[in-house]
């Protein structure tokens, strides 16, 4: 899948920089890191998401398709960035602006290329597993970012 493939399907939602993401997100609301271990993403999405709807920034009927979101990236951090290295950690960071909310989620891997990444709606790439996460993360939430070469991946949502 390209980035002309992603923007094509989701225009301006879609960024991808090579260096850290702006300060001005928003206020921190929520940091959590985990050791790279598909077992822990889970209960960090719990965590997240209900930390979020008690601060009135995550609606009752977005939660699950936020903790989906949320999943894809956490799970691509995890085995995708990290390779499942335990010794290596994802961080979370969940923010809030005036007019928006969402999650920056990042790993330690070397980053990747979009261009790598397979389009899931072709025929030929149906019955493989990976690619779906971005196109779900990006149909779901109002914009997704990549930063540092795809090492940190920050989803927003406006309020």
């Amino acid at each position: 899948m390209s980035e002309q493939s992603l923007r094509a399907k989701f225009p301006n939602q879609l960024g991808f920089h090579a260096e850290p993401p702006p300060a001005d997100l928003g206020q921190v609301v929520l940091e959590k890191e985990i050791p790279s271990e598909v077992a822990l993403v889970t209960p960090l999405i719990i965590r997240t998401s209900e930390f979020l709807s008690e601060q009135g920034v995550l609606p009752i009927d977005f939660k699950n398709k936020f903790q989906l979101c949320l999943d894809e990236a956490l799970r691509n951090a995890v085995i995708h960035g990290n390779h499942r290295d335990f010794s290596k950690k994802v961080k979370l960071r969940a923010f809030v602006s005036e007019t928006s909310w969402g999650v920056a989620v990042e790993d330690e891997g070397n980053g990747f290329s979009l261009e790598k990444i397979k389009d899931p709606r072709e025929e030929k790439s149906l019955l493989l597993e990976g690619g779906r996460g971005l196109h779900l993360i990006a149909y779901y939430m109002d914009r997704i970012d990549f930063y540092c070469g795809g090492r940190i991946l920050v989803m927003t949502k406006s309020l």
